[in-house]
């Protein structure tokens, strides 16, 4: 892990149960807590079948403290799930 970085605006985070859900949003003070880590190819390739990319979850670059890396976004509907308010699943 190269460490932990806060994304200040834009995401919204929701509680699936085992594990979160990131979206993206339109406000601004929506921030979110993550970690970032470099990984090669292989490891990033099984990362992409874990997250079911591109079905339950597509990608993007963001902006880190770290630089750019990739976000997983949850491409379902996130109604009448609970929100984590404070963007952070380890302190929910």
């Amino acid at each position: 892990m190269l460490g932990s970085t806060r994304l200040t605006s834009g995401f919204r985070l929701y509680d699936l149960g085992l594990y979160p859900a990131a979206v993206k949003c339109r406000e601004l003070k929506r921030a979110l807590i993550g970690e970032v880590y470099e990984v090669d190819t292989e490891t990033f390739s099984a990362l992409d079948e874990l997250e079911e990319y591109p079905q339950e979850y597509t990608r993007e670059l963001v902006e880190t403290d770290y630089g750019q890396a990739w976000i997983y976004l949850y491409r379902l509907s996130v109604m009448g799930l609970p929100e984590i308010p404070n963007g952070d699943w380890c302190q929910k």
